[in-house]
């Protein structure tokens, strides 16, 4: 099998997106299928999160004017479709010109497209620069998604929220995958503090500022806040004036980006996790932690009602209130307890979110579009 797939960047200051591309191609390569991934990059040195695996190939539009990398993307795909006469186009994203890209190229020459919107539909991402978004709703976005073979969802809660834009075609819904590390959290913490961490975009979308409200409600004795990730928008910098605001300086600290086995570390370090946000499609970062073997907090803004299914963590409303009652919880449980819910997350995730699952549920569809399989149980049709 021999797949295209068009990502905007993979530059991993961009968040999610690149790592969740980065991911899944090179497992699905080490399943057998051919990729090439078409993207743009600011220039020939920026950073670049690309899969190394001999069955993945990459090609970079590259200049440095957006426009002139727009029209090198579109003349790169083209040349590529060309060449290589692929199965099928796996599109990620929407509202990009990439995306427009995709659709008329794959559109133009007939071969199946494959969107995976990456949670751009979801509530409050429509309404962050609603009135634009609407404009390319309209415009060209709904037809892509209406003429897309399959639309992939990370979750039952983002297909229901695709289903109620009006898209009735094949589902499949497969969440993200997370790296499972060597190491975890196998023994209670020692010392005198315990650390709750974040680690996502410092973005007005994760809940920040509920989450210092609630946090200085409660004032856990002995706890720590660690509040990692890159800045966006400056909006690290509201968070900190609300942290001075509550007196909570001594015990909330902004280590900035934490990468590779850095972030891993501070995961096993944490003894709680915390995603306050207003709205995920999948919230990656809920299963690393998980993986890490330390119970995860977070909202119904994110698709984890498994956390109190399987008694792993915490789902709660986007409110303070909400999230102080389950800080309070949290932070009174013994160390033996919250390891208990770590080692059950661990579980989970081994069973429902590695990368291999994903890959391979994934391979099935790419399958199931070609004809040469039966319909898998992952993709549903708007009954």
């Amino acid at each position: 099998m021999n797949i295209v797939t068009t990502v905007n960047s993979l530059d991993p200051s961009d968040g999610g997106v690149p790592e969740c591309v980065q991911a899944m191609y090179m497992h699905l390569a080490k399943t057998g299928v051919d990729v090439e991934i078409v993207t743009g990059r600011t220039h020939p040195d920026a950073p670049v999160l690309e899969p190394t695996h001999p069955n993945v190939t990459t090609t970079y539009a590259t200049a440095r004017s957006h426009i002139r990398r727009h029209a090198e993307l579109w003349e790169a795909l083209s040349r590529r479709l060309d060449a290589t006469r692929p199965d099928l186009v796996h599109d990620h994203g929407l509202w990009l010109p990439s995306n427009i890209i995709s659709a008329v190229e794959t559109h133009r020459r007939g071969v199946p497209h494959v969107v995976s919107p990456h949670g751009m539909l979801e509530p409050w991402a429509i309404q962050h620069r609603g009135w634009k978004k609407k404009a390319a709703w309209y415009g060209y976005q709904r037809s892509i998604l209406e003429r897309a073979d399959v639309l992939h969802a990370t979750a039952p809660m983002e297909s229901q929220n695709l289903r109620d834009f009006g898209l009735s075609g094949p589902m499949a819904v497969i969440p993200n995958g997370v790296p499972l590390p060597d190491t975890w959290k196998q023994e209670p913490s020692s010392g005198e503090r315990r650390q709750a961490l974040f680690l996502s975009r410092i973005h007005p979308k994760k809940g920040l500022p509920n989450l210092i409200e609630a946090w200085s409600r409660v004032q856990p004795d002995g706890w720590d806040l660690i509040i990692a990730g890159p800045d966006e928008n400056d909006h690290r910098q509201e968070v900190a004036a609300l942290v001075e605001e509550h007196g909570l300086g001594d015990v909330v600290s902004f280590p900035g980006p934490v990468r590779g086995e850095d972030k891993w570390a501070l995961y096993r370090e944490s003894d709680l996790f915390v995603l306050p946000t207003h709205s995920e499609n999948f919230g990656v970062v809920v299963a690393e932690a998980l993986a890490s073997g330390i119970p995860a907090l977070t909202t119904t803004g994110a698709p984890w009602s498994i956390l109190e299914e399987e008694d792993c963590g915490w789902w709660v409303e986007t409110t303070v209130e909400a999230l102080e009652t389950a800080l309070s919880d949290a932070a009174s449980r013994s160390d033996s307890e919250r390891l208990a819910m770590g080692q059950r997350g661990r579980a989970l995730v081994e069973e429902q979110f590695s990368w291999e699952h994903v890959a391979a549920e994934l391979r099935a569809v790419c399958e199931w579009i070609l004809g040469d399989v039966p319909r898998p149980d992952c993709v549903r049709f708007d009954d």
